[in-house]
């Protein structure tokens, strides 16, 4: 095979060739064709790379029929990625020099001086409630240092993507507003299980976390206001709405994550939290179980405590699966209650 080409194994366009690394793993190599939109899985064979269908997936264009409605909003994806924004040059600075070994909290603090929204909030993140002070903290300096690496590259990127849930519409408002705070409630119990269980010293799993229903948002945005074709109800009844969103999000969140260049294991957590078994490696499976258990953690905190008809969140499989027992999921939700709550508005645009 050639390997400056990447074929798609579905409809032979020429598909996204990347090499992310990561602690010197390539992650399952997931990818999405950007021609056909289907997924698929790229492995490297003897130096070679080879793209496969995913197992058990149905080429895209089956079960989306031409001529459908949602293969009409699922058409415009393209475009919408497209305008889609990247995160500016200041925060993608601050990442790299957060993940530099040789960061000092002083190189720090001047280039996030350099924006004012991220300075901003991470002096009112250091005396939010949650993080309570004897003293207010006035200095770049002296926050960065009491919050630590860890927390502040978490909130540059919950800061960055609160930006993307904006809307003057008051129907639109309130779906989004949703889905923006049960992000932050995921990917902060996310962060919790790998700080407790795991061990894991960088924030992979808040960035999976804060990713794994962006689907729903592009979707959202692909048929309230995108996209001109007939949607049926779909525009004005927010429960079919939602409905289609969940059908689809993970696929539409899969182009998301690639044209974000998102890493391999948050983007595994993006397209698999709703079947993390069938992801195709180990890492892959315990990082979407993760997000799952998050994302349901997160769903009980939403919910009021008269409704029994969510599961438990300590009774989900990836519980199970990754050796968390039952009262320790308890546990979790206890434990970031608080801070979502102190954090969400700070976040929020």
């Amino acid at each position: 095979m050639d390997r400056a080409k990447l074929i798609c194994p579905f409809c032979a366009g020429d598909a996204p060739l990347e090499r992310h690394t990561h602690r010197g793993h390539r992650g399952d190599g997931l990818r999405a064709c950007p021609e056909c939109l289907n997924p698929f899985v790229v492995q490297n064979q003897s130096g070679s790379l080879r793209a496969d269908p995913l197992p058990g997936t149905e080429d895209i264009r089956v079960t989306v029929p031409e001529g459908s409605v949602m293969a009409g909003v699922l058409g415009a994806l393209p475009s919408a990625l497209e305008e889609l924004p990247v995160l500016p040059e200041v925060p993608q600075r601050i990442l790299a020099m957060i993940h530099d070994p040789l960061v000092c909290m002083r190189g720090l603090a001047d280039l996030m001086a350099e924006d004012a929204v991220i300075s901003s909030k991470i002096l009112k993140i250091a005396n939010s409630a949650y993080y309570a002070t004897v003293d207010e903290i006035h200095d770049l300096q002296i926050a960065c240092a009491y919050l630590g690496l860890r927390t502040i590259a978490n909130a540059v990127h919950a800061i960055m993507n609160g930006n993307l849930y904006r809307s003057s519409d008051p129907t639109c408002h309130d779906i989004m507003q949703s889905l923006w705070r049960h992000s932050v409630a995921t990917a902060h119990c996310a962060d919790e299980l790998g700080t407790r269980w795991w061990h894991d010293g960088d924030s992979l799993l808040f960035q999976a976390g804060l990713s794994h229903d962006i689907g729903k948002l592009v979707l959202f945005d692909l048929i309230t206001v995108r996209y001109r074709g007939r949607v049926g109800r779909l525009r004005e009844n927010p429960a079919l709405l939602l409905q289609a969103l969940g059908r689809h999000h993970a696929l539409v969140g899969l182009h998301v994550a690639q044209h974000w260049a998102l890493d391999p294991l948050p983007r595994a957590a993006v397209f698999f939290h709703h079947a993390p078994g069938t992801a195709p490696t180990a890492e892959g499976r315990r990082y979407a179980d993760a997000v799952a258990l998050a994302s349901a953690v997160a769903h009980g905190m939403e919910e009021s405590a008269e409704d029994e008809e969510r599961p438990n969140p300590a009774e989900h499989p990836a519980a199970a699966r990754l050796g968390i027992p039952p009262e320790e999921v308890h546990t979790l939700s206890e434990a970031v209650h608080d801070k979502v709550e102190s954090m969400i508005d700070l976040f929020a645009a």
